[in-house]
């Protein structure tokens, strides 16, 4: 889809999990919302293969725990595309063992601990 709207300029397609990318290629690796859509087992394989394509510094957002993510969001906005689905959940102490700072909690305001909306706060300015 990204191809046929002219999104980006340069696509590549892969497995996160053995990146097509050489040792140290990128500055800065951002692997956003991706970790949770793998297998437990397939976390750290994702982890090494940010840290050999990146030489500075790795950016990785997961949703704090397992947050289960399917049935309406899933089916309506996703086409049941069968890789939206959550596979794992992680843990801010499971993360600092592979060596990392954890800070923040995101979106923890509307979505809560286990992304279970319970009230957006309101926005001055918005309709």
């Amino acid at each position: 889809m990204a191809r046929s709207q002219g999104t980006y300029r340069d696509l590549v397609r892969g497995d996160v999990t053995r990146l097509p990318f050489k040792d140290r290629s990128f500055d800065i690796a951002l692997c956003a919302e991706v970790i949770e859509h793998l297998r437990k087992d397939d976390g750290p394989r994702l982890v090494h293969e940010l840290e050999r394509v990146a030489t500075k510094r790795i950016v990785l957002t997961t949703p704090n725990g397992f947050v289960p993510y399917r049935s309406l969001l899933h089916d309506r906005f996703q086409d049941g595309n069968p890789l939206s689905i959550h596979l794992s959940g992680w843990e801010p102490e499971e993360l600092k063992r592979f060596g990392y700072r954890i800070s923040g909690n995101g979106l923890a305001l509307i979505w809560g601990r286990r992304g279970v909306i319970f009230k957006a706060p309101a926005i001055s300015g918005l309709s």
